[in-house]
């Protein structure tokens, strides 16, 4: 038993870990990718307005996206999430 634990421990402690450096990679691509798209738009020659409209674009990228993650999957119950009115079980 205890040598489960150590191990689901050690999986946990690599999940944390592991975790911070992803998020730094996927900020720094989004940062990298929304003022080039910018550029790309400019150059294009879609006039000086295209920047917002691409940025507009992302965000509403990231909200489809959000949203398509808080919807669950078929055959899986909604228990304790925001679609099911039930509050989770402690």
């Amino acid at each position: 038993m205890f040598g489960s634990l150590a191990l689901l421990a050690g999986w946990v402690l690599f999940a944390v870990t592991a975790a911070h450096p992803v998020a730094a990679v996927v900020l720094n691509m989004g940062a990298a990718l929304g003022p080039w798209s910018g550029g790309l738009a400019l150059s294009a020659g879609l006039g000086y307005r295209s920047p917002l409209w691409v940025s507009a674009l992302f965000v509403a990228l990231a909200l489809a996206l959000g949203g398509a993650a808080l919807v669950p999957r078929r055959g899986e119950r909604a228990a304790g999430s925001l679609f099911s009115g039930k509050r989770p079980v402690r």
